[in-house]
């Protein structure tokens, strides 16, 4: 697997101590360095990245400076604290506003772990986002229509546990259907209840 890391780093050394961990797992690394504020912002102004990892202390620069960037920019992608001196508390601390986890410098052997469990959450939460976002899309095409979109259980009465909201437009609330005030059935014309109910039983064989 190749990683197109963005390192916030003022030591080569240390950042070829890091990729040298990762390749031991397999990763291949196309890596690139930053040591300002300046270069770190037209990095992530102009190119994708699928991890950054950064130094906590730096002569002109530090992690606490590039994770306050890196909040601004939310490229939806894991951030590092890699250090030699950070306090535990610091560590906290920084998770809490938004990196992903801290590897100390003496401790390298954790980072490919790390990497692999978090790339693997925000591939998860970015797919949850796309669904959603699709699911946002379908409501209003839904909510612009006169069809509308039910979900129910296969019991005895159809009880409904999802109504669209367009249902308005027929007098209805989705709640009369979901409080099960009202079932599916109670919409469906009588002389068709049974044609429509034994396709349905047919469609969930």
């Amino acid at each position: 697997m190749t990683l197109r890391v963005l390192f916030v780093e003022d030591q080569e050394d240390d950042m070829l101590l890091v990729i040298s961990a990762l390749e031991k797992e397999g990763f291949e690394i196309d890596p690139t360095r930053v040591e300002t504020e300046k270069g770190m912002r037209e990095a992530l102004s102009n190119s994708l990245w699928d991890v950054v990892i950064a130094d906590y202390s730096m002569p002109s620069f530090s992690g606490e400076e590039a994770l306050k960037i890196y909040n601004e920019f939310k490229p939806d992608i894991p951030f590092f604290l890699v250090s030699g001196s950070v306090g535990e508390e610091i560590a906290v601390q920084m998770m809490r506003d938004g990196a992903s986890d801290y590897i100390m410098k003496d401790n390298l052997t954790k980072i490919p772990q790390a990497v692999k469990r978090e790339l693997n959450e925000f591939s998860t939460r970015r797919k949850k986002k796309e669904i959603e976002e699709e699911l946002r899309k379908a409501s209003i095409i839904i909510s612009s229509t006169d069809v509308i979109l039910w979900q129910w259980k296969p019991e005895k009465g159809r009880p409904v546990i999802y109504t669209s909201q367009n249902v308005r437009q027929f007098g209805y609330e989705p709640g009369d259907f979901t409080s099960e005030e009202l079932k599916y059935e109670d919409v469906v014309y009588p002389e068709d209840r049974s044609l429509v109910f034994d396709q349905a039983t047919e469609n969930l064989k």
